[in-house]
């Protein structure tokens, strides 16, 4: 039987929340960064051919803030902290990613 946490390299979670958002974690302390990647599997193809831009449009609202950030919030910590924020949409999926030193 091999013992996979005595494996090298980052250890994996995976688990499905309540809601049915599929949450993937790899944890490396290896590493001096903290990486965040989004992904959301739709995209622009898959917008109703009544609303063109729908789903880009919607993707924004990611960077929107919420209670506890204000608009553009999540990237300006980022920022702040030295690291790099972005997103991006495409036919199939939309990704926010940040990676932070």
């Amino acid at each position: 039987v091999l013992d996979e946490a005595a494996l090298a390299g980052p250890q994996l979670h995976d688990a499905v929340l309540p809601c049915g958002l599929r949450v993937i974690v790899a944890q490396d302390e290896s590493l001096p960064v903290a990486a965040v990647v989004l992904a959301i599997e739709t995209g622009t193809e898959d917008d109703p051919p009544s609303q063109p831009g729908l789903v880009h449009a919607l993707a924004y609202h990611l960077l929107q803030g919420n209670r506890e950030l204000r608009p553009a919030g999540a990237a300006a910590l980022v920022h702040d902290q030295g690291g790099l924020a972005g997103l991006a949409v495409g036919p199939a999926q939309i990704r926010y990613e940040s990676l932070v030193p």
